[in-house]
């Protein structure tokens, strides 16, 4: 998410399955510039793929749209959102949200919840 523009953010997908799906899968390394200032964020599917109250499902483009219109949201506002929109507490997947601020002179962690 780009601090300055954050409907200009960017997914970085990758072609092999998730962490953890094939025990020792070969991921190969992929590298890129982070802008900044502006935030990565590292995600489980459980942070988008959810049943609502109203039987819809989250997805990942709603995932997306949550940040760009709350740019300083941290993963106890997705949580609680994610709660809100579900209607219950307990949620049917992992949720998994890493954070990292990205500043001019180096990347260091947020604080998140």
């Amino acid at each position: 998410l780009p601090a300055a523009d954050p409907a200009a953010a960017a997914f970085l997908e990758g072609a092999a399955p998730p962490l953890g799906v094939l025990g020792d899968f070969p991921y190969r390394t992929r590298e890129f510039a982070l802008p900044g200032p502006g935030r990565l964020l590292v995600f489980s599917d459980g942070c988008y793929e959810f049943e609502r109250a109203d039987g819809s499902r989250g997805s990942l483009g709603q995932f997306r749209s949550f940040f760009v219109s709350r740019p300083e949201a941290t993963g106890g506002d997705l949580l609680a959102h994610v709660r809100e929109v579900t209607g219950r507490d307990a949620l049917d997947d992992d949720f998994t949200l890493l954070s990292l601020a990205v500043r001019p002179g180096g990347t260091q962690w947020d604080d998140f919840s």
